[in-house]
């Protein structure tokens, strides 16, 4: 799948989303800080991680496995919540 999605498969790159969504959401669980969870749905994140990944699609060619895949994409999922608790607990305007 990784190979045909590099190839501009929009298949492919479907196949890619429903096969590593579940890895995707269990890193946000991990990672999303107990306080944030009443107010944002893992999903919301999965959401913002594929946005992101599918929006630049030539970092796609720099992955060399399907293990590369998941790290990558644990990657963004961590820093997307890390920003989202950095913007929401770390500010005067949330607290």
């Amino acid at each position: 799948l990784l190979d045909e999605a590099r190839g501009g498969s929009e298949q492919a790159l479907r196949g890619l989303v429903e096969a590593y969504t579940p890895h995707v959401l269990r890193v946000i669980r991990r990672t999303l800080h107990r306080k944030l969870r009443t107010k944002f749905d893992s999903m919301d994140f999965a959401q913002a991680v594929w946005a992101s990944v599918l929006g630049r699609r030539d970092q796609l060619a720099t992955l060399e496995s399907p293990e590369a895949l998941g790290a990558f994409l644990a990657a963004v999922a961590r820093n997307k919540v890390v920003e989202e608790f950095r913007r929401r607990l770390g500010t005067e305007k949330y607290n």
